[in-house]
C-alpha cells in the first residue's frame, strides 16, 4: 500500500462510512474525524505540508429527516474567485 491517500479515496472512504449509517438511525449528530500525523515533521520549518482538504459532502441531521449537502465544485471556485476565504465544514 502506498504511503499517499487520493483526495478522490479520502472521499470515497468518508461517503461510504456515512452512507452506511443512514440505515441505523440514530439522534445525535455523527461525525468523521481525520488526523494525520508526519513523522519527521517540523511544521515551523517545513511549510510543503501546510494546507486543509474539504470533502465533497457532509451531513446534517434533522429531527425528521437525514440531509444529505453536496459541496458543488463551482461554489468553491466561486469563493476562490471572491476572495473570500472558505469556512471548515
Amino acid at each position: 500500500m502506498s504511503s499517499k491517500v487520493s483526495r478522490d479515496t479520502l472521499c470515497e472512504v468518508v461517503w461510504e462510512v456515512l452512507h452506511r449509517n443512514q440505515r441505523k438511525r440514530r439522534r445525535f449528530l455523527e461525525t468523521v474525524e481525520l488526523q494525520i500525523s508526519l513523522k519527521n515533521y517540523d511544521p515551523q520549518k517545513d511549510k510543503r505540508f501546510s494546507g486543509t482538504i474539504r470533502l465533497k459532502f457532509f451531513f446534517t441531521w434533522a429531527p425528521k429527516s437525514l440531509q444529505m449537502v453536496t459541496a458543488a465544485m463551482k461554489l468553491k471556485d466561486a469563493s476562490s474567485l471572491e476572495e473570500k476565504p472558505n469556512k471548515p465544514i
